[in-house]
């Protein structure tokens, strides 16, 4: 999972429907998701967290972060739980 705490993982660089049904403009979304299957993650707030982490000299956590079950969906939010 690649996760960002900002609005988009990477830039929209193409606009056309055409290209972006295709991914051409979004070149790790189409690598990350078509490709490898890694799911993506943006707006997440790991301020606490990493701050956590530094006071307490840990860098490792083990992420869940289950999706909502809305079938027919797509980009749905998460509930995600950090575990230290």
């Amino acid at each position: 999972m690649l996760i960002a705490d900002n609005f988009a993982v990477e830039a929209f660089q193409e606009t056309s429907k055409e290209n972006l049904s295709r991914f051409p403009g979004l070149p790790i979304h189409r690598r990350c998701l078509v490709e490898l299957g890694i799911h993506l993650g943006e707006l997440w707030h790991l301020t606490h967290l990493n701050n956590w982490l530094k006071t307490h000299g840990r860098s490792r956590f083990l992420l869940t972060a289950p999706p909502l079950r809305l079938p027919g969906s797509f980009g749905s939010p998460m509930t995600s739980v950090a575990t230290v």
